[in-house]
């Protein structure tokens, strides 16, 4: 204790004993160096876990409030959405949560964008593969947050402090935005899954993405002219490289959700979780319903 060690440090006249190294607060440089970058990447990956397995994730997005959904109790945490009641505003935590958290990791991806580039040590070919993973996680959060708000505040860089301001920016420059990070990301990152640790994205998870974006804004007032046509190369072209990067169908489509199967052929992106709480975080069994 601090006591003992004062008398030791007495007793003994050391010099360095009481120094202290704060290394629980690393300053964006951090973001500069190949480990800093590969911690904020696994920072943001787990990110992953806000949005699939807890209620309050994208699971009270999708089919809440349809026929498909029915309520178990009537006091169930997404009920505003389900019942579509005066409640469900923007203060209301489901969606509270989900845009926090999808901000809190774009910006961690900004950091690692905006100070990753200025890293050494590593090949070309390796820089340019941690930077693409996270552009293409900014994007894949970016994505969710403009699928289910529309115009949104569109940061495109690192905030190391507060800031009491924002704007709403249009849909269309927000997906501009995912576009540019998606077409780097399916250029600079392995193209099989299978060339990647279980839960990183490879090209094929990019070019996926980009295929439903581009399909997804297809159907906007603010579409491109040729978003349904980019769709169709990208995904078809997908396919038609899927045999020589590992990609397949299997037999029994059972199986795409067998436990212990999660990372098979068929799948581009699994989030992962872990049976230790310290890393695994929690996965209730509500999202099952």
């Amino acid at each position: 204790n601090i006591v003992t060690g004062l008398l030791v440090c007495l007793l003994s006249s050391c010099n360095d004993f009481l120094d202290e190294e704060n290394r629980s607060n690393l300053g964006p440089d951090y973001f500069s160096t190949p480990q800093g970058v590969r911690d904020g990447l696994t920072a943001a990956y787990a990110g992953l876990r806000n949005f699939y397995g807890p209620e309050e994730g994208l699971e009270a997005f999708t089919v809440a409030g349809t026929d498909e959904f029915a309520m178990a109790r009537s006091g169930a945490r997404v009920k505003d959405i389900a019942n579509y009641t005066t409640s469900y505003t923007s203060t209301n935590e489901v969606s509270k949560y989900i845009w926090n958290n999808a901000y809190r990791w774009i910006n961690t991806c900004n950091g690692l964008v905006d100070y990753g580039t200025d890293m050494t040590g590593l090949s070309d070919t390796e820089k340019k593969g941690l930077l693409a993973e996270a552009r293409f996680l900014r994007a894949f959060y970016y994505f969710n947050l403009v699928k289910l708000f529309g115009d949104v505040t569109l940061n495109k860089n690192f905030y190391n402090s507060p800031s009491t301001s924002s704007e709403r920016n249009s849909a269309a420059d927000v997906y501009d935005f995912i576009i540019e990070d998606l077409k780097v990301a399916a250029t600079d990152l392995p193209a099989s899954p299978s060339a990647v640790d279980p839960g990183k994205a490879s090209g094929a998870t990019a070019k996926h993405l980009l295929a439903k974006v581009y399909l997804t804004r297809g159907y906007k007032s603010y579409a491109h002219a040729d978003d349904f046509k980019n769709a169709l190369e990208v995904a078809s072209g997908l396919i038609g490289e899927a045999s020589s990067i590992g990609l397949a169908l299997l037999d029994d489509y059972a199986d795409v959700f067998k436990t212990g199967n999660e990372n098979n052929a068929e799948v581009l992106l699994s989030v992962q979780y872990s049976s230790d709480k310290t890393f695994g975080s929690s996965h209730p069994m509500n999202h099952v319903f």
